[in-house]
């Protein structure tokens, strides 16, 4: 009936305000008609929806404006912030180039002063006197080697106060009952020559190479590691012989089974070749097997033919082995897997042969050497007693003159004291 139609609309309507009030929109408020008014209803829930509905899409867009709004305000302020923090950094750079500039020109400034100031000092210094270290140098100051004030710079870096080198040496590998170390750490404890020599010895494997120039060349001693390649091994020898830098120089492993040419190219590849970088070859592929096994090279210049003939003779004079040696000339490594070098009875002649000649070199040379110090010792003393001899002469000649001044003042002074007690002359009387 009306009354119960009218309840079910209050209902209805206070079903709505709830719902229009959890969503924050106020609704407005429904009406209902009688019970045969569906139609009507039906149509006023589809307005109250609609109106709900435009509600929401204008908060909606009133927040995305809000947002949007304040999205570009903080874009402002963060470009602000940028800007500010651009214009500091270049500011502290233009600083820091400034303040640079100015230590640098500083540094020229004092270093031109000390060299000026120390010049005669470091020019008449005694051989081996030490380096004046610059402890002058101030600790914001650039230093002018290593830029950075590197540990083992010559220029800046120094040991710790109150250590020697000879302290931080390398002695070994230390055991576990080995007292504990308080000294300060440093970048290396290769310090010493002593240390290198240690450390090189227990960790490295160094052969011996002796290489004889022939025909009647002398013998040099190298000495290279297995793991060093043949570009290395002609460096050192053309550093240290007299005929290293000869022109079509080449240097031989004479062997039994033949004699292995140790190539030394390095051709880029080209259009027309492949390349060829024999020199990068490892000395070990060719049996370098460190200092149990020495190796004696043969160094030859000019033509193939004149060392075939050089070496055969080498071989039938001065060489007795039961059988022959193979003269035969092996490149890049053909055949390379049958050589033995430490098994081999030519190279073991040789190296007999090339000891001897070396240990004979080395006196010979040492005698040289002596005569020479003899002679420069005699020139030295003849030089410094004929240098006494003069001053001696002049310390004379002095003497001389200052005996000789002396005995003129005392015969002035006798003069005057003579004159002084000489009798006056007698008056004339009156009467005469």
């Amino acid at each position: 009936d009306r009354g119960g139609s009218s309840r079910l609309s209050a209902e209805f309507g206070s079903k709505e305000d709830k719902r229009a009030d959890t969503n924050g929109i106020s609704s407005p408020p429904v009406t209902t008609g009688n019970s045969g008014s569906s139609k009507l209803e039906g149509f006023e829930r589809d307005a109250n929806r609609k109106i709900l509905k435009g509600q929401t899409a204008r908060r909606k867009r009133e927040q995305d404006e809000q947002k949007r709004i304040m999205r570009e305000q903080q874009e402002a302020k963060k470009r602000e912030y940028d800007g500010r923090v651009n214009d500091h950094v270049e500011s502290l750079r233009h600083e820091h180039l400034v303040r640079e500039e100015k230590n640098i020109q500083e540094l020229k400034g004092r270093v031109a002063e000390l060299m000026g100031f120390n010049e005669a000092e470091l020019l008449n210094a005694p051989f081996g006197a030490p380096v004046i270290h610059p402890a002058w140098l101030r600790p914001e100051d650039i230093c002018p080697i290593c830029l950075v004030r590197k540990p083992g710079c010559p220029f800046c870096w120094e040991f710790p106060k109150g250590f020697a080198p000879v302290d931080y040496e390398h002695k070994g590998k230390k055991g576990e009952h080995d007292l504990v170390d308080t000294k300060p750490k440093i970048h290396t404890d290769l310090t010493t020559v002593g240390a290198l020599q240690t450390f090189r010895h227990i960790n490295s494997s160094y052969t011996n190479v002796l290489v004889k120039t022939i025909p009647a060349g002398p013998v040099i001693e190298l000495r290279v590691l297995p793991t060093d390649n043949v570009g290395y091994l002609h460096h050192l020898f053309r550093s240290k012989s007299e005929f290293g830098m000869h022109d079509q120089a080449r240097l031989f492993i004479p062997t039994v089974n033949g004699i292995y040419c140790l190539d030394n190219d390095q051709v880029p590849e080209s259009e027309l070749t492949l390349a060829l970088y024999t020199a990068d070859i490892a000395l070990q592929r060719y049996g370098f097997m460190g200092e149990a096994f020495p190796v004696v090279l043969l160094h030859a210049m000019g033509e193939i033919g004149l060392f075939h003939d050089t070496f055969q003779h080498l071989i039938e004079r001065q060489v007795h082995l039961p059988t022959q040696p193979k003269t035969d000339i092996i490149h890049h490594l053909e055949g390379l897997v049958e050589i033995t070098i430490g098994n081999d009875a030519l190279q073991e002649s040789l190296l007999q042969l090339f000891e001897k000649q070396l240990t004979l070199d080395r006196k010979v040379a040492q005698d040289d050497l002596d005569e020479e110090a003899k002679e420069l010792h005699e020139k030295m003393h003849a030089e410094e007693e004929m240098r006494k001899a003069m001053e001696l002469r002049k310390k004379k000649k002095e003497r001389d003159a200052r005996m000789a001044a002396k005995e003129k003042k005392k015969q002035r002074k006798g003069r005057k004291i003579a004159k002084l007690k000489k009798p006056p002359l007698p008056e004339l009387s009156s009467t005469a």
